[in-house]
């Protein structure tokens, strides 16, 4: 890549010699999709756990799902508002789109679909349809699937990754590909795995998907509680085979191995059931019910620049007050808090920016109720 493509801005990923597709929005998740299956290989019984109850989402899931949807319109070329984007979110959507701009400009003349939807029917009855992120093709020849990860913690790498795997079998059937890259891009982190596989692995993909998917549909299977499988699962606080695990002990010095191994089992598992919790006090207080304790509340705030002020707007006090213009452009443009740092927090400085800032509120946040002093009767 040339210099230029290597520091590029959001929305600035180049279509050399491309064809844009986009399709559909994702469907509604199914209880075996090629989302969930890397948690049905770890513990199967999480699928007849978690069939019956309702679909649910949290303030991390909701953020993920806003940025897919902003890194989308990125890579189609449509005007962002960077603006209202929070510097951090910037960030995380620059990386994606380096990304993406290094991954076409190694596949020269390649075909690129957004938000692809890939039928993996085919594969397993069960398991249905997905959405990859992005695909990047050339018929005939090579094709790499991109999947996009905005949250902090730890992921599946892209060479055990079932539902990429599942993904690679299905672009590579549809389009005649020899060979599937599949890439597992951390935005928030700046990190990324990839994968190559080729003709010799596809009946290897085939037959681990439908063991996976045959063991979960199985009337008694089995329930492995790990953090990895409990983490994200709707059951979580109903789980027998978690509310079964013994309390960890209080003297871990005197322990035999096979003890200690149970009681970190326990421990692990106990941080996923915290987090199903906190993701269901969510859900009632959202819906305008009460969990005795807590409440949500507002997040630290962010300051970010009126609609109405533009590089030129800010160009215009530089000049006014003998600041340094450049330190305006970081990026699309400068956040009022890297426009501080560059100009100083003179009261000068403070009145002529001011005006041109709003406070976006903080994101709310699930918080213990403090208990107001002089409310207690005696």
């Amino acid at each position: 890549m040339s210099e230029e493509q290597t520091n590029l801005e959001p929305g600035s990923v180049p279509e050399p010699d491309m064809t844009l597709t986009s399709l559909s929005p994702a469907p509604k998740h199914s209880p075996l999709g090629p989302s969930t299956l890397d948690r049905r290989r770890l513990c199967p019984g999480s699928l007849s756990q978690e069939r019956d109850l309702p679909e649910t989402s949290s303030e991390a899931a909701d953020d993920g799902s806003r940025l897919h949807s902003i890194i989308a319109d990125v890579l189609r070329k449509k005007d962002i508002c960077w603006q209202t984007i929070e510097e951090e979110d910037k960030e995380a959507l620059d990386y994606c789109a380096g990304f993406a701009a290094e991954a076409v400009q190694s596949m020269p003349g390649a075909s690129m679909y957004i938000e692809r939807e890939l039928d993996l029917t085919p594969l397993h009855a069960e398991i249905g349809k997905g959405t990859a992120d992005l695909v990047l093709v050339v018929p005939f020849g090579s094709a790499h699937v991109i999947d996009w990860k905005f949250g902090r913690g730890e992921v599946s790498a892209a060479y055990r990754n079932l539902q990429l795997a599942a993904y690679a079998v299905a672009v590579a059937e549809e389009f005649e590909c020899e060979r599937v890259t599949v890439s597992v891009v951390r935005a928030r982190v700046g990190k990324s795995t990839s994968w190559l596989y080729e003709p010799a692995d596809w009946a290897d993909i085939r037959a681990r998907l439908r063991q996976v998917a045959d063991a979960a549909l199985k009337v008694w299977a089995p329930l492995r509680p790990c953090r990895e499988a409990c983490r994200y699962c709707r059951a979580l606080a109903t789980c027998p085979a978690v509310i079964a695990l013994p309390e960890p002990p209080e003297e871990p010095g005197a322990l035999t191995a096979e003890e200690i191994g149970r009681g970190l089992v326990s421990a692990e598992t106990l941080k996923a059931r915290c987090g199903a919790l906190e993701r269901r006090a969510w859900e009632i207080l959202q819906a305008g019910g009460q969990v005795p304790g807590w409440d949500l509340v507002p997040g630290r705030g962010s300051r970010v620049w009126a609609e109405s002020i533009d590089e030129a707007a800010l160009r215009t006090i530089a000049e006014r007050i003998g600041q340094n213009a450049e330190a305006i452009v970081v990026k699309e443009l400068a956040s009022p808090a890297q426009l501080e740092k560059a100009w100083g927090k003179s009261k000068v400085i403070r009145d002529e920016l001011g005006p041109c800032i709003v406070k976006k509120p903080g994101a709310l946040k699930l918080a213990p109720v403090k208990e107001e002093e002089g409310n207690a009767e005696g």
